[in-house]
């Protein structure tokens, strides 16, 4: 069974590892909050800041790739994408899709989903460029749009803070991990000044 290796400090776990109810409709506010979040991100994907070069060339992610493992030198160790050769990848909130690569070239079977349809082009247009395959989907964090079981992986990096209901969107990451997966299947969620943990 999947398992959280990092969990947000302001914790929407509750003691002995469990989950707040869901509401089955969120609160009004929520889905406001939820339109302004999309909003920004759908103007600004996530690390585009970062670069003068032209959206969707290789220069944009080359330049984009360096900045992002310069303030993130550990990252890709941390993760150990080597380890997910051929199994099943999502990852909530792709950006520019920096580590959407680094899973593609190590063989995982990738899948991203974005709250912004920007987000998904741009990772597109990335694998285009490198000749690399995966699946892409513009969707919600607190409603994955996958069946039960679907990935021995999950994988976001500061990404959930940014959802009004976060303890729902913990909910869908343990909702479509394998459960009957080999000892490798987990969720790896990485926030803010938080190292990403590894899978045992």
């Amino acid at each position: 069974m999947g398992q959280i290796l990092a969990a947000p400090p302001f914790s929407s776990v509750l003691p002995g590892g469990e989950f707040p109810a869901i509401r089955e409709h969120p609160p009004a506010h929520f889905v406001g909050l939820k339109k302004q979040v999309q909003g920004f991100w759908q103007q600004t994907p996530c690390d585009s800041w970062f670069t003068d070069a032209e959206l969707g060339t290789a220069a944009f992610y080359k330049t984009l790739d360096e900045h992002r493992y310069r303030v993130h030198p550990r990252l890709r160790a941390a993760v150990g994408f080597e380890k997910f050769r051929g199994l099943r990848v999502l990852e909530i909130g792709c950006g520019c899709g920096s580590e959407a690569e680094c899973f593609a070239r190590a063989g995982a079977h990738y899948t991203a989903v974005d709250l912004t349809n920007a987000a998904v082009s741009v990772t597109q247009r990335r694998f285009q460029l490198a000749g690399l395959r995966g699946h892409f989907t513009q969707g919600d964090a607190e409603d994955l749009p996958f069946e039960d079981g679907s990935f021995d992986l999950v994988y976001s990096h500061g990404v959930l803070h940014h959802t009004p209901n976060t303890a729902r969107a913990l909910r869908e990451v343990h909702r479509v991990l394998a459960r009957a997966a080999a000892p490798s299947s987990c969720s790896t969620i990485a926030i803010p000044s938080t190292t990403t943990s590894t899978c045992a």
